[in-house]
């Protein structure tokens, strides 16, 4: 019972690979899930049945239904107005992940998050500046 080592063998994502498809589909469900979560984010309701709100004899105006309903009040309360970036940065992170698919250089991911957290995040002179 003798098992010779092998070496590790690189993956490629050649044309038809499954490791292609399966990126491929993860990515268009990412995509998929990103245009939900914005259609839920902009039909919000405040009256919607979700944590913070208890009434549940109304109808859900959330085009997501009652989990859109859920999840569009509970990254309100998280992220405030700042929640509309999130379907956007989901979308970006599929672009960037379908672009780089085939590059097989170094992606410095250190430098990408602080570029998206540069470029999402508000100015605080804006905010805290009393209306001067």
């Amino acid at each position: 019972m003798s098992q010779e080592y092998t070496e590790d063998k690189e993956v490629k994502l050649t044309k038809l690979s499954s490791g292609r498809r399966l990126l491929e589909a993860m990515l268009i469900l990412c995509s998929l899930f990103a245009i939900w979560l914005m259609a839920a984010l902009l039909s919000f309701n405040p009256s919607d049945p979700s944590w913070s709100q208890t009434a549940w004899h109304e109808p859900i105006h959330n085009l997501g239904g009652a989990p859109g309903a859920w999840l569009a009040d509970t990254l309100f309360f998280i992220f405030g107005v700042m929640a509309y970036t999130i379907p956007v940065i989901i979308i970006g992170g599929c672009w960037f992940a379908w672009r780089h698919q085939e590059n097989d250089e170094y992606i410095d991911y250190f430098a990408v998050s602080l570029r998206l957290i540069g470029g999402v995040s508000p100015d605080p002179d804006l905010l805290w500046s009393g209306g001067d």
